[in-house]
């Protein structure tokens, strides 16, 4: 079952063990860093943004990742490493 994610999915209630899975089946866990709207330019009623915060290693490439969601389960996302340091690193998703 494909899940269609909505900005609400990435709001402070909803976010609570928000994680990539790992290929050794652990999670790697992230934190909403930020969230913004993005001008209509497709057919998806509210195209938004949201940047996810992990830590710096193990870290994703750019691609699609498999993301655990605490309401809708696994869902495989395109994510992009758009910041990193020795501390963290930043995943921009785009649902547009």
């Amino acid at each position: 079952m494909t899940v269609e994610l909505k900005r609400q999915d990435f709001m402070a209630d909803a976010v609570a063990g928000l994680a990539f899975e790992l290929p050794d089946g652990g999670r790697l866990a992230l934190t909403v860093a930020e969230l913004r709207n993005l001008p209509p330019i497709s057919s998806r009623k509210e195209p938004f943004a949201v940047v996810l915060q992990g830590p710096a290693n193990p870290a994703y490439a750019q691609g699609i990742v498999p993301m655990l969601h605490p309401v809708h389960g696994r869902c495989d996302v395109f994510a992009v490493p758009i910041a990193r340091d020795a501390r963290m690193t930043q995943y921009e998703l785009i649902f547009n």
